[in-house]
């Protein structure tokens, strides 16, 4: 039983090993993203995450029972394979890494089964947090509305702390100073990392839809609020004349002090939401900890061996064929000149 199970097991890795062969190039883009573009360098972390969210309920995997349903497996591989397949040969790098959760989809109904996903959902759509499709999608409308209301609290603050100061629009005028609230510095780039970090911290500390929704809103709140006492921050250093406050190491100083409060604030909110725990039985617990011996999983090695050599031949096309270029109609000297 032990050799028949091990098997089958054998076929999920080649399974994977055979999907990372024809992600190969869509990871190395996404990773390049991750490196160069501040907006995305939590890329990095965020597989790391999601796979910790689903080794997080292991124990609950191994209860489910599998539910085949291939026909929706490969459904979604399908969709997967062709938006990366069409992705590749448009040159459009956003379909081939938003065909990832289509294929990761399948992937996880055709080893795990369709119940799987009780527990998969959510590791898999965490996923959008790495791919670059925030600022062209989302974030991009929200630049402007996020630079003007920090202005506006950066000021607010100021006048409290007794610093005269005054705003036109972007602009914080001090006595011997000018600053805008560039859209670099809306607090946009700040909220979408705070929201890639609550939404793990509801998902494992709170219970009830009710405390998970409200954390991530007063996870919001945080970004925006934090992104104000920056612009203060700096208000306040300039005013003084202490340090450089607009480049260099110590803006870099300024701005981790800034995300340490926000965070500290989101983690001691967290604490608050949670529920305190409760004393198991003993059977209970060791039925928690040790889980049922199930092991959903694929049972029938043609469907996963059908599964490894569409991954192989789609990754096959897109690593060795080459395209040839097309021929002129016309040579290029009957092109008008000026």
């Amino acid at each position: 039983m032990t050799v028949h199970f091990s098997k089958y097991r054998f076929l999920s890795g080649l399974l994977l090993i055979s999907f990372f062969f024809l992600y190969w190039r869509v990871f190395e883009t996404l990773t390049l993203q991750w490196r160069h573009n501040v907006m995305y360098s939590h890329g990095f972390l965020i597989p790391l995450i999601s796979l910790y969210l689903v080794w997080a309920r292991r124990n609950e995997l191994s209860r489910i029972s599998y539910l085949p349903k291939h026909g929706a497996a490969f459904a979604a591989l399908g969709l997967g394979i062709g938006m990366v397949l069409a992705g590749h040969l448009a040159g459009i790098q956003i379909i081939q890494a938003l065909s990832l959760i289509f294929s990761v989809t399948g992937i996880v109904i055709l080893i795990f089964g369709v119940s799987s996903l009780k527990i998969f959902w959510l590791p898999i759509v965490y996923l959008l947090f790495m791919i670059p499709i925030w600022e062209e999608m989302i974030t991009g409308y929200f630049h402007l509305p996020f630079q003007k209301f920090s202005a506006a609290n950066g000021i607010a603050l100021l006048h409290l702390v007794g610093i005269p100061a005054y705003r036109e629009g972007l602009f914080i005028k001090l006595p011997e100073m000018v600053l805008e609230v560039a859209k670099a510095c809306s607090g946009v780039n700040h909220l979408i990392v705070v929201l890639a970090i609550s939404i793990p911290f509801a998902y494992l500390f709170l219970t009830g839809w009710p405390r998970k929704i409200l954390l991530i809103l007063i996870a919001i709140i945080i970004a925006i609020l934090a992104n104000s006492l920056r612009v203060t921050l700096i208000g306040i250093l300039s005013y003084l004349n202490i340090g450089s406050p607009l480049h260099g190491p110590f803006h870099i100083l300024q701005g981790l002090f800034v995300s340490f409060v926000g965070y500290a604030a989101l983690i001691v909110t967290t604490w608050a939401l949670s529920e305190r725990p409760k004393k198991q039985h003993g059977t209970d617990a060791q039925r928690d900890l040790l889980g049922e011996t199930r092991n959903p999983i694929n049972r029938k090695p043609y469907v996963l061996v059908s599964a490894i050599i569409i991954f192989l031949a789609a990754g096959s096309y897109i690593h060795f064929h080459k395209f040839s270029p097309a021929p002129l109609i016309n040579s290029f000297d009957l092109f008008p000149g000026n």
